[in-house]
């Protein structure tokens, strides 16, 4: 047999079968042989032919046992041939594709290499492109940086020149003012000094008139508190004195209507006065 039939699905399935057969030999005999079975009239009453029958029927199971042995056997032979070409043939798969697995390790180890080898590659150009970038970068940030910083020196330098121009034009406002405001105060420091001189009397004249009228106002309030002290004691004196006499004309009221009356003569009981008239 090839190497294809054996390396096929069907391989398997034949030494299976074949070994099947080869614990079911008897039986296999038995059930194939064709005259074991025969049964009817011409084979029950000749001995002869029975034995006859009988014997050839031996014979041929004899050979048919030779010939099932030997197929037997070469069955048994070819099994051993197929399991040892299988083993052959499973050797054989097993090397190929223990050298798949190596060709195919060398296969990505070259790839591994030949894009370690890319990547570095993109690797040095991609650095090399950043530190051109950084580089060019850098030249044109320092160029803009030191125009930009000329141009703040030079802003600041007008505007401490201008500060500078500004506190000196301030200094000199400030002498002038304050030349101006010194005329003035001893202009008005002088002004004042005549108008004290010329007030004096007025200031001492109001001040003394103040004084009096304070005076007056003390003199009046004092005289008419006296004045009202006065009149307080005599009107208590002048009422003290209308009670009494009401106290007195009232208990002399009080005496006369206690006192009995004298009753007419003409109003007396048992009374002759006026009685011949």
């Amino acid at each position: 047999m090839d190497v294809g039939i054996l390396s096929s699905p069907s391989a398997n399935s034949v030494l299976r079968d074949a070994r099947l057969l080869n614990s079911d030999i008897g039986r296999h005999s038995v059930k194939c042989n064709f005259s074991t079975r025969l049964d009817g009239r011409f084979y029950q009453n000749g001995s002869l032919e029975r034995h006859t029958l009988r014997k050839s029927r031996l014979v041929e199971m004899q050979a048919k046992k030779r010939r099932l042995e030997k197929e037997l056997q070469l069955e048994e032979r070819r099994v051993k041939l197929l399991e040892e070409r299988l083993g052959d043939t499973e050797k054989a798969q097993e090397d190929a594709h223990g050298l798949i697995v190596t060709i195919g390790r060398g296969v990505v180890r070259f790839q591994a290499f030949v894009r370690r080898r890319q990547a570095l590659r993109l690797f040095r150009a991609m650095r090399h492109e950043s530190l051109m970038r950084n580089l060019i970068a850098r030249f044109f940030q320092c160029h803009f940086r030191g125009w930009k910083g000329r141009l703040c020196a030079e802003s600041r330098r007008e505007y401490l020149r201008q500060k500078r121009r500004d506190e000196s034009v301030t200094t000199i406002q400030a002498s002038v003012r304050r030349c101006s405001q010194r005329n003035i105060y001893l202009d008005l420091l002088t002004e004042r000094n005549r108008l004290n001189n010329q007030s004096a009397a007025t200031i001492q004249a109001t001040l003394r008139g103040k004084v009096t009228r304070r005076m007056y106002v003390e003199e009046v309030s004092r005289r008419q508190d006296a004045a009202r002290n006065v009149q307080q004691i005599w009107r208590g004196a002048a009422v003290r004195i209308m009670v009494a006499n009401l106290r007195q004309e009232l208990a002399r009221k009080r005496t006369e209507a206690e006192r009995p009356k004298r009753i007419p003569l003409h109003l007396r009981r048992y009374s002759t006065y006026g009685s011949n008239s």
